[in-house]
């Protein structure tokens, strides 16, 4: 028969603890941002496309633009492919699609972020230093 020793403490398993360094979550962090001003900025893009006409048009292409390299950059940080990334890309063509590709994202660097113990608010988190 074993001993067992009750002042033994608990195993942590290693999947709870985060491998990602200081300078992948900052980067995280930065794509981050990037999607949502990119999000923010597509709304107030159509609230211009539909009331200037065709100069609102400038607003929109500058939107996608934003999203597109926004998307391109979280996705690489997080580890997607160059297929995923291109992929997300064209999927920000769609109009519902775009939404839902941001928000997707967003969501992963938001959880990816809280694991390596940053506080993620309503704008995104911010980096930190090392």
């Amino acid at each position: 028969m074993e001993p067992s020793n009750p002042y033994i403490p608990p195993k942590a398993s290693v999947a709870d603890v985060t491998t990602d360094t200081i300078e992948q979550l900052n980067r995280v962090a930065a794509g981050q941002r990037l999607v949502i001003m990119a999000l923010l900025f597509s709304i107030v893009a159509q609230v211009f496309a539909r009331a200037l006409g065709p100069l609102g048009l400038i607003f929109l292409l500058a939107a996608y633009v934003i999203s597109i390299v926004g998307v391109v950059r979280l996705a690489s940080a997080l580890g997607g492919s160059r297929l995923t990334q291109v992929l997300y890309a064209v999927g920000l063509i769609v109009p519902l699609v775009n939404i839902a590709i941001l928000l997707v994202l967003s969501s992963r660097a938001t959880r990816r972020l809280q694991a390596g113990g940053y506080k993620v608010g309503l704008l995104g988190a911010r980096a930190r230093g090392a």
